[in-house]
C-alpha cells in the first residue's frame, strides 16, 4: 500500500507539472492574424514582449502575417490562408477575426454560418500543415464612442449608404445590439475550438470585463479621454469605437496568453529576515548583501507596461494603470514574488530600483508581487528598450507582404472593374516600392525586382504567380528574422537589489 500510495503521489506530481508547460515548446515559430485590430501590432507586440521576457528558454520567435484579406475570416480562409500560412509552417497560430464578420449589423444566423465555416476551413488546413490554430474571440465595440448617438449613425450613414434605424441590417448598429453580435460570434468561434479541439481564446469576455467595470468610474476616476478621430465624443478603450486603444490591448494579450497556457510564475524570491538566508526559483540568482538586503540575477524578466510608448503613434491612450486595475494580467500571468519571513511586527519599507513601498509584517509574509507593486522597477529599461524593438519589428511586419499580396488580388478583384484594381495595384504598390527604397537602401536586387514587379502589374496589367514572388519573399523574411534577432538580443539576465528594513 505504501509502495502504491508513493507511486499515486509521483504520477499526480507529474500530472501537475506537466499541466503547468504552456503550448509553445522550445523553438516553435507562433504566427499571429487578423483584421485591422491586429494590425494596430498593439495586443500582438505585448504578446511577443511577453514570449521573450518571461520565457527566454523557450527560445520563441513571433511574426505577425497580416496579409490583406479584407478583414473578414471567410477572406482570410478563401484567399489569404495558403499564399503564405501554409508556406511559412508555423508551429502555432493565434488568429482573431469577427469585428467585421458581423457586418456592423443586428445578430444573424446565416452570417454566424460564414463564419464558423470559414473557421472551420482555417483550422483545418493549418491541421494540415502541422498547425494549431489558436482561435481569438473578436472583441467588443466602446459603449461610449461607438455609433450610439445619432450624429454618429449620420456620418456613418452618410459615408455607407445604409439605412437609419439602429436595429437594421445594413451596417449601423447600436453599441448595444453589435456588442450581442459580436458575443454570438465569440460563441461561435468557442464551438469551433471545442469540436476541432484547438485553444480558444475568449477576447470578448476579457473587453467586456474591463469595460463594465470602468463604467461606474467613467467620467470620475477612468479617465475621460477624447477620441482623435471623433473629438466631440469621448471613449473608454476604443477611440472610433472599434480600434482599441494601446492599453485596450491587454485584455486582449491577456486573453491569448492565457489561452496558450502560461501560469504566470515569472520569479519567487524568499528570504528569512532574521537569518539572512534567502532561496529562490532556478531563474534567479541570488545573495544576502547585508541585513535585509538580496543582491540578485534575474533571467526571466516580468512584463512592464508604459504609457508614453512609441507605439502609441500619437493617439490618445487610457494609462495602462487603469486598465491592469481590472484586467488580471499581473495577477494571472505576471507574478515575480517576494516572500519575508522571521520579521518584526512593525510596518517595514521595501526599495527596489529607486523606489520605496511599505507592508505589514502579514503582507510580506503572504508575500507581494513586484511587478504589480512596483510598474516602474529595475526591468523597465531592458523591458522599454524590447518595447520598442518588437514595435519597429511588427511595423515592419506589416509592409513586407505589401508586394507579397499581389498574386491574392488577382482572385480579390475578379469580379470588379480592371481599373479598380488597377487603381488598387497603383496605390498600394507604389507604397510598398517607396518603403522598400528606404527600408533596403543600397540592395539593388530587391528594389529592382519589386520595381518590376510594380510595372509589369499596374503599368502593363499583367497577372502575377506567387512562383515569381519567391527571391523577393526570401530577402523580406531575412530581414524580419533580423529584427527578431536584435528584440531577443535585447533579452539578458538583470542584476538588481531588494532591500527591506523596519520602518521607520
Amino acid at each position: 500500500m505504501r509502495k502504491f500510495l508513493i507511486l499515486a503521489q509521483l504520477l499526480a506530481t507529474l500530472a501537475a507539472s506537466s499541466a503547468a508547460e504552456p503550448l509553445p515548446r522550445r523553438g516553435d515559430f507562433i504566427a499571429m492574424g487578423g483584421d485591422s485590430i491586429t494590425y494596430m501590432s498593439q495586443y500582438s507586440r505585448f504578446v511577443e514582449m511577453y514570449l521573450l521576457a518571461t520565457r527566454p528558454d523557450l527560445d520563441l520567435r513571433v511574426m505577425k502575417i497580416q496579409r490583406w484579406c479584407g478583414g473578414r475570416a471567410d477572406e482570410y480562409a478563401n484567399e489569404t490562408l495558403e499564399e503564405e500560412l501554409m508556406l511559412a509552417k508555423p508551429n502555432l497560430f493565434t488568429v482573431c477575426f469577427g469585428m467585421n464578420d458581423g457586418k456592423y449589423s443586428m445578430p444573424n444566423p446565416t452570417t454566424e454560418l460564414r463564419y464558423e465555416e470559414a473557421l472551420t476551413k482555417i483550422v483545418r488546413l493549418n491541421r494540415g500543415n502541422g498547425t494549431t490554430t489558436v482561435l481569438c474571440a473578436p472583441g467588443v465595440v466602446d459603449e461610449f464612442s461607438y455609433r450610439n448617438a445619432e450624429l454618429a449613425a449620420v456620418e456613418f450613414n452618410k459615408a455607407n449608404g445604409t439605412p437609419s434605424s439602429t436595429a437594421a441590417p445594413g451596417g449601423n448598429a447600436s453599441a448595444e445590439i453589435y456588442n450581442r453580435t459580436l458575443a454570438r460570434l465569440r460563441d461561435v468561434a468557442r464551438r469551433v475550438a471545442e469540436r476541432e479541439k484547438m485553444p480558444f481564446a475568449d477576447v470578448h469576455a476579457e473587453m467586456w470585463k474591463v469595460m463594465q467595470s470602468a463604467k461606474s468610474d467613467y467620467g470620475t476616476t477612468w479617465p475621460k479621454l477624447t477620441s482623435s478621430n471623433y473629438p466631440d465624443r469621448s471613449f473608454m478603450l476604443c477611440s472610433d469605437g472599434v480600434h482599441p486603444c494601446v492599453s485596450g490591448h491587454i485584455p486582449m494579450a491577456y486573453a491569448v496568453l492565457m489561452a496558450l497556457g502560461f501560469d504566470g510564475d515569472i520569479g519567487d524570491i524568499r528570504l528569512d529576515w532574521a537569518k539572512g538566508e534567502t532561496r529562490t526559483d532556478a531563474a534567479q540568482h541570488a545573495a544576502v548583501r547585508g541585513k535585509g538586503i538580496i543582491a540578485l540575477e534575474s533571467g526571466r524578466l516580468p512584463m512592464c507596461f508604459f504609457d508614453d510608448t512609441v507605439a502609441n503613434e500619437g493617439y490618445p491612450s487610457v494609462p495602462c494603470r487603469y486598465v491592469l486595475q481590472r484586467c488580471p494580467f499581473n495577477q494571472d500571468l505576471n507574478r515575480y514574488m517576494l516572500r519575508v519571513s522571521g520579521l518584526p511586527n512593525k510596518l517595514i519599507k521595501v526599495t527596489w530600483g529607486e523606489h520605496s513601498l511599505c507592508y505589514t509584517r502579514d503582507q510580506l509574509e503572504a508575500g507581494i508581487n513586484l511587478a504589480a507593486e512596483f510598474p516602474d522597477n529595475p526591468f523597465s529599461p531592458t523591458l522599454r528598450s524590447l518595447d520598442t524593438a518588437t514595435y519597429r519589428k511588427q511595423v515592419y511586419e506589416r509592409n513586407l507582404f505589401g508586394i507579397l499580396n499581389t498574386a491574392i488580388w488577382d482572385r480579390h478583384f475578379a469580379q470588379q472593374k480592371p481599373e479598380l484594381r488597377r487603381e488598387y495595384l497603383r496605390k498600394s504598390l507604389g507604397d510598398f516600392c517607396a518603403w522598400a527604397a528606404k527600408e533596403f537602401s543600397g540592395n539593388r536586387e530587391l528594389i529592382d525586382a519589386c520595381e518590376n514587379i510594380r510595372q509589369r502589374a499596374v503599368e502593363k496589367g499583367e497577372s502575377i504567380q506567387p512562383s515569381e514572388l519567391i527571391r523577393i519573399r526570401q530577402i523580406l523574411i531575412e530581414r524580419q528574422r533580423e529584427y527578431h534577432a536584435r528584440s531577443r538580443a535585447l533579452v539578458k539576465p538583470v542584476s538588481h537589489v531588494i532591500r527591506v528594513e523596519p520602518f521607520p
